[in-house]
């Protein structure tokens, strides 16, 4: 009788062992099934984060819903393995879904063969938090917001003339400006940038002086600005630097920063400030554009015979860059956007965004 009950035990003792290892088999096939799942979830997030970014690229660069659209479902899916891909423009923000049905191996044992996997990406074509590729001057935020996109503007290089608004009221402005503003001394700043970090190139020496800016003039500076950031640099420009501008960039639409000559005294602190130049730090605020048309070293506006004030004294040989404010600018493709529209004469940059 003991022999019978202890034989008897050792049966249920293997029922119960059998029933155990069937249960962990079930769940390890289970956690095998799930992460197989989670691994083709990172792929299409990855293959809509890529379709987002290249459709809010097309949008930057002026194209139309039908080719970002296009571009979207090109990278999403052929270049990076989406099987299913659906992209939609919502304004600036082009919002893409791609799907891949993923086949279980044991959840078929409880009838489930395949499990269709999303993923969700939104970028935005929007207005530039951070840029790259800047020219080296900075502007007056309020001064260029407040000349009409389409015109063109004078901007004073150097600071021998007080430029203000009795100038053509003292001298004879018809010729030279023909209803063209001006960005006064008081207005710009020339930037001292130094070689950016990695992985930028450091394409220009880092002596803080005009060598190095005539070289930034004529390769823009390739490292990353942010909103916020200050940027070292001083009033005057020399001929050397006019000479960069008038070899290499006639005809070149060149992004720039903007800032406010009002900025709080203490706004631009060491930890805050791009490189380590010496010099004014001027603030970005944001960025803008212009097309550099021409240069004129020999700018001479003659005195108005009924001038009000007789001891003005009217610019002789002074240094100017004409220059046209487009309505559009190049795309920052380095930079990033909050998701805000571009502005008029503003500058775009492709980024996520939630």
């Amino acid at each position: 009788m003991e022999a019978t009950t202890k034989q008897g035990e050792r049966g249920q003792a293997l029922i119960t062992i059998a029933i155990a290892l069937l249960v962990l088999l079930l769940f390890a096939g289970l956690a095998i099934d799930v992460g197989q799942m989670y691994t083709q979830r990172r792929h299409m997030q990855n293959a809509a984060d890529a379709g987002a970014l290249a459709g809010a690229r097309e949008l930057c660069l002026g194209h139309t819903e039908t080719q970002a659209v296009a571009a979207a479902n090109d990278y999403a899916g052929p270049r990076n393995g989406a099987p299913q891909v659906q992209s939609v423009v919502n304004g600036n923000i082009v919002v893409v879904t791609a799907t891949v049905p993923v086949t279980s191996f044991f959840a078929q044992l409880i009838g489930i063969t395949t499990t269709p996997v999303h993923a969700i990406a939104k970028a935005a074509c929007g207005e530039a938090t951070s840029g790259c590729g800047i020219f080296p001057i900075a502007f007056d935020l309020d001064v260029y917001n407040n000349i009409p996109c389409g015109s063109y503007f004078y901007v004073w290089a150097n600071d021998n003339s007080d430029i203000d608004d009795s100038l053509c009221q003292n001298c004879d402005c018809s010729e030279a400006f023909l209803g063209r503003s001006v960005i006064a001394p008081g207005n710009r700043g020339w930037l001292r940038f130094s070689p950016p970090d990695s992985p930028y190139p450091a394409t220009c020496g880092s002596n803080c002086g005009a060598s190095a800016l005539a070289c930034w003039i004529e390769n823009d500076w390739p490292g990353k600005v942010d909103i916020g950031q200050c940027v070292p640099g001083n009033p005057g420009v020399k001929a050397s630097d006019l000479k960069a501008v008038d070899d290499y960039r006639i005809g070149d639409t060149v992004r720039i920063l903007l800032w406010d000559p009002d900025q709080p005294a203490g706004a631009c602190t060491e930890s805050n400030t791009v490189g380590d130049c010496p010099g004014t730090g001027y603030q970005v605020q944001g960025f803008g554009c212009v097309t550099i048309i021409e240069v004129n070293n020999k700018l001479t506006l003659n005195k108005l015979p009924d001038a009000p004030d007789p001891k003005y004294k009217c610019p002789k040989n002074d240094k100017v860059i004409l220059v046209y404010k487009p309505c559009s600018c190049p795309l920052t493709e380095c930079g990033s956007t909050g998701g805000a529209s571009v502005p008029p004469a503003g500058v775009g940059a492709v980024s996520l965004v939630d």
